[in-house]
């Protein structure tokens, strides 16, 4: 396996416990989240206005990945509001 996908898997692991522990530290869960997921979609939006033109048979799958990821944060949210 090549060094950069090692590091690049190190990355995504550290950066994915990180979040998980702040969301799980945060105060007001539901707000953070919120605020999250509208930051990042800005940030996306602007790659997507930058770069090429996505195929229209793309864009199916891309929104749905989108609501999956949306209803997976929010289903963290509530389990980090119940409980460990």
């Amino acid at each position: 396996m090549p060094l950069t996908a090692l590091g690049l898997i190190l990355v995504a692991a550290i950066t994915h416990a990180g979040w998980n522990l702040v969301l799980k530290q945060a105060k007001q869960k539901l707000v953070f989240m919120w605020w999250a997921l509208v930051v990042g979609t800005i940030c996306f939006l602007f790659l997507l206005t930058t770069s090429p033109p996505l195929p229209s048979r793309v864009w199916p799958y891309a929104i749905s990945s989108a609501l999956a990821e949306a209803a997976y944060y929010f289903a963290l949210t509530w389990a980090y509001d119940i409980d460990d």
